[in-house]
This record gives structure tokens, sequence and C-alpha cells, in this order.
């Protein structure tokens, strides 16, 4: 080995800090594929974020990357600024990459780097936090919402607004959606799991149905997550109240979630309550169903959002139903009409039971449409895709436009 081959060999790894928000919650959902690919290049990743009202990481997540954590009682300004100094000393990263722009993640990262002149300081957004800045002004609601919604958290909308005069510090930005591109500049990263670990050729579907104790003989409809009611499971189980006995429901999440107690009662046996299903265990329960609908209300603050779980249900050649909210019917009609999913409306039972029924009848088409799926994620979302964006991202020039 030459001289400079031997240094570079020895050249201690960069390390980057991933600044989270609220680590016993699902923010780091979107950070961890990040982390994955900045691994994948080379860079040793630790994640720093505070604990906020319980003392525990987010389980799907908690032995996944290198944790360092602060607990805090609530989000209040006072047990955040209590807080603020021993956080401080956990950041060690040569390169500090904030996400959310939240005083409880991008503040933290401005000081650690010396507001981008003693470190590089990055940006990633994958909420419009300040989605009341759409409304109509002239509405009291609104006006009230701005002074006076979480007027003691830490991140309440008149502080973020305040932090977001600092944003020019920050050069390096990604983004989730076309939405937050155009507010906040940067790059599209879409946050897909590892295609080495989901890979539809890994698995068998008759084994993983009997994993699961899954049906072999129907045709399995899949919602993973907290059926929050914005999320159309409503809409999946009355279009399946209405359809024959081959089609099951099933749900993997929270068992006592008022919303899965309802489909319970509507479906019978028909429909499935697996419970909190870990993450490592996904790309086995996907393998196990057929569909996977993405029902999200389009609204102000949807509109900025992209679904983890469409990149999941992508990476292993499912079917995927969803609505035109935020970039997802661009991904999934695709240029030329090169179909990778079907968008149905919100609320349109009938548009989900004629999608349903297209699924059993045209079986070649769905197969053509499932292999776009997994290409469209191989390119575009998965880890090694991000990995060559992350790449010129921190090679690149100092900008964000």
């Amino acid at each position: 080995l030459t001289g400079k081959t031997k240094n570079k060999l020895l050249k201690k790894k960069q390390l980057i800090t991933l600044l989270v928000h609220n680590l016993q919650a699902n923010p780091i959902v979107r950070a961890y594929p990040i982390g994955l690919a900045l691994e994948k290049l080379g860079y040793e990743v630790e994640v720093v974020g505070f604990l906020i009202g319980k003392n525990e990481l987010y389980k799907p997540y908690a032995n996944k990357l290198n944790f360092k954590t602060i607990y805090l009682e609530k989000e209040s300004v006072i047990s955040y600024i209590l807080g603020l100094p021993k956080i401080l000393k956990l950041i060690k990263g040569d390169i500090i990459y904030a996400f959310k722009p939240l005083w409880t993640t991008l503040f933290l990262g401005l000081l650690a780097s010396g507001f981008g002149f003693k470190k590089t300081i990055m940006l990633d957004v994958e909420d419009d936090e300040l989605f009341f800045s759409d409304a109509n002004k002239s509405k009291f609601h609104s006006i009230f919402n701005f002074f006076f919604r979480n007027w003691n958290s830490i991140n309440s909308y008149g502080k973020l607004l305040v932090l977001h005069c600092l944003l020019f510090f920050v050069k390096k930005r990604t983004v989730v959606s076309s939405k937050l591109r155009n507010r906040y500049g940067g790059d599209i990263i879409l946050h897909g799991p590892s295609e080495i670990i989901f890979n539809p050729k890994n698995y068998n579907k008759f084994n993983s149905r009997k994993r699961f104790n899954l049906p072999q003989d129907k045709i399995l409809i899949l919602f993973a997550g907290i059926p929050h009611e914005h999320k159309g499971v409503g809409t999946i189980v009355s279009a399946l109240k209405e359809m024959s006995d081959e089609f099951i429901f099933v749900a993997a999440g929270p068992k006592n979630h008022i919303e899965f107690k309802k489909a319970k009662n509507k479906l019978n046996e028909r429909c499935i309550l697996l419970g909190l299903i870990d993450n490592s265990e996904m790309p086995n329960l996907l393998s196990a169903v057929d569909i996977t609908p993405i029902l999200q209300l389009k609204n102000i603050f949807s509109e900025s959002q992209m679904p983890a779980k469409l990149f999941e249900a992508m990476s292993m050649g499912k079917t995927i139903i969803a609505t035109a909210t935020s970039d997802i019917a661009n991904i999934l009609v695709g240029e030329k009409n090169y179909k990778r999913g079907f968008i149905v409306n919100y609320n349109d039972t009938n548009q989900l039971k004629e999608t349903l029924v297209y699924f059993k009848i045209n079986k070649e088409s769905i197969k053509k449409i499932q292999k776009n799926a997994i290409e469209y994620f191989l390119n575009e979302a998965s880890v090694n895709a991000n990995s060559k964006k992350l790449r010129s991202i921190m090679n690149g020039k100092n900008k964000f436009i």
C-alpha cells in the first residue's frame, strides 16, 4: 500500500449526528432509513433527541441505531431550557443533521454547529410545521391558533415562526415532497426501507401467511399503523362490508383502537387484528398480504407528507390503492401512464370496490403494476438510491436550491 492509501484507510470516519424530535414517538421513522443511507456512504451515525412524556424509545426502532437521549416530562419552555445544556453535551457529530425545523431539533443543531460556521448543519423537513400560514388570515381561529395554540410548548406556532427566521444559516436541505421543496428549497429524499431487507425474493407468501396464522385462500387487505380517522380505515371497512367473503381485512396496530374495534364489529371473522407488529416483521407481513390501501384525507397538513408505508409496500411489490394526496398520484400514475398503483377518492367506497374487483380479475395487468412499483422504489426511494442522492448533496456546493 502507498502512504496515501494507508492514510486514507486510517482516517477516522466522519460522525453525523441526527437530531430527531421526541424519540419515544414516530419522528424516527423518516430519520432511520436516511441514517442507513449515510452509513452506506461510510459515515458513523448517532441519533440524539429528547424523550418527551415517556422515558422509553419508540419500540419498533429501539435497537436500530446509536441513540442518545434526554428525558423531558413535557414539551414546555421551562423543561426545554433546563434540558438544553444536557442535550448539547451529547451532540458529538462532525456534521449535524436536524430533522424537522423545530426548537427541539434545528435550534440544537444551530447551537452545536456554531450556526453553520464551525460545523456543517443540514435540515430535513417532512411536515408543514407552519401549515396555519396557508389558512385564511382574516379568520379569527387562524389568528387565535397562531398566538395561543399550545402557547406553553417550545414548538408552538409563534415560536416556530421566530425559529424559521434563522433558516438562512442552513444551506444544505432535504425535504419529502414537492410542496415542502417549494417552501424550503432543497432536494427531495423519499424515505424507503432497505432494499436488502425489504426484498420480495427473500419471502414466500405461503410461509408468511402461516407465520401470522392468516388464511391461505383469501385476498388479504392490510392496514398497518395507527388508524387515525383521516387514514381511511372506515372507507376500507365500508367497501369490504359490501363485498364477498374472499376479501379479508388485516390490521396491524393497537388492537384496542376504536377504529379497529369498529372494523371488527362490522366485518366479524373477516377482520383479523394482529396487534402491534415490530418493524423487523413488516417485510414478512407485506409478503403475506395482497393489497395495501393508503387512503389519506387530503388537507393542508397531509399535502406536505409522504407516508413511509407507501414505499414499504412498493418495495415488496404490493398492489397499492391510494388517494391523490401530496405527490402520491405522481408516483403511482407515473409518466405516460406507467402505472405503479391505483388512485381513488378518499371516501368513495364504489371506486375502492371497483379497484378490488379489478385486482381479482386482471392478474397480468396487476403483475405489471407491481413490477413497476418495485422498479420505482429501487431507483428512487431505496437506501441505495438515497445514498447516491445524499452523496451528491454532501459533496455538492453549499447551496439549497
